[in-house]
């Protein structure tokens, strides 16, 4: 089986990014998205130029105050007054209810990939911060982003969890749903797991016995968020190293990152 061990947020601060590229010094992640309108974007930027060898995808990000590459006026169902993005219990909300325009979410995301190309990086994929591009809005846009951009490879729902999800439970329904149109559309992994979604801590060797039933053939995406200062992103540090050192020891296992996926 092959396994994408990845970054979110690569760019999110200064923390997060000396945490993200110490990962990639010490070779237990392969992959990362960059956030491209953070306070340390420049950081993950740079390094993502210099290190080709990884594979560097975008982080798209519509939420939560953040300053939007594009004019706030191209894209206002997705900004406030102020012209920052909405907070992101907003977008999910507008998002179900139809009131996001599926135009903004084009040029704010090309515009966001096109930080990345600008800067000579080759982009390998795209996810989402919140993984908003899951839901149906913005899922249609994606399409048309993947035709304008060239990028066809996108994260899918999550579909990896360490506990028994409630199989009529309102959100598995539509999360199941959602992963089927990604799946369908788009160039994607096999099996998904992020610890964030639960806060799971000290998941490693949970994680190790689910997949040891997966087909041989598969390709799994594990995502974190990591860093120093937040003990969350501190243990998703510590939980990714250990996975990756357990992983060494097993050679069914074969490290790759979104490059790679065909």
């Amino acid at each position: 089986m092959k396994i994408i061990l990845h970054a979110d947020d690569f760019g999110f601060d200064k923390d997060t990014c000396q945490a993200t590229i110490e990962l990639f010094e010490k070779g237990i992640l392969k992959s990362a998205t960059i956030m491209v309108n953070m306070p340390a974007s420049c950081i993950a930027i740079e390094y993502a130029r210099q290190h080709p060898e990884f594979s560097f995808g975008v982080h798209l990000t519509y939420v939560d105050g953040l300053q939007p590459v594009s004019h706030p006026q191209e894209i206002s169902s997705l900004t406030d007054n102020d012209g920052l993005f909405l907070p992101s219990n907003v977008v999910r909300k507008k998002a179900l209810m139809g009131k996001i325009h599926k135009k903004d979410i084009v040029i704010e995301s090309l515009g966001q990939i096109n930080v990345l190309k600008e800067a000579g990086i080759s982009v390998s994929h795209l996810d989402s911060h919140g993984h908003l591009h899951k839901f149906p809005v913005f899922l249609f846009a994606m399409k048309e982003i993947c035709i304008q951009s060239g990028i066809h490879k996108i994260r899918r729902v999550q579909n990896v969890h360490l506990t028994k999800q409630p199989i009529f439970q309102p959100t598995t329904i539509l999360n199941t749903l959602f992963d089927k149109y990604i799946s369908s559309h788009f160039q994607t992994t096999d099996k998904f797991y992020m610890p964030a979604n639960d806060m799971d801590s000290c998941w490693s060797d949970s994680l190790l016995k689910i997949i040891s039933c997966f087909a041989p053939q598969s390709v799994l995406e594990i995502g974190v968020h990591p860093g120093y200062m937040e003990e969350w992103r501190k243990d998703e540090y510590r939980d990714i190293c250990e996975f990756a050192n357990s992983i060494k020891e097993i050679k069914q296992y074969e490290s790759i990152n979104w490059k790679e996926i065909y």
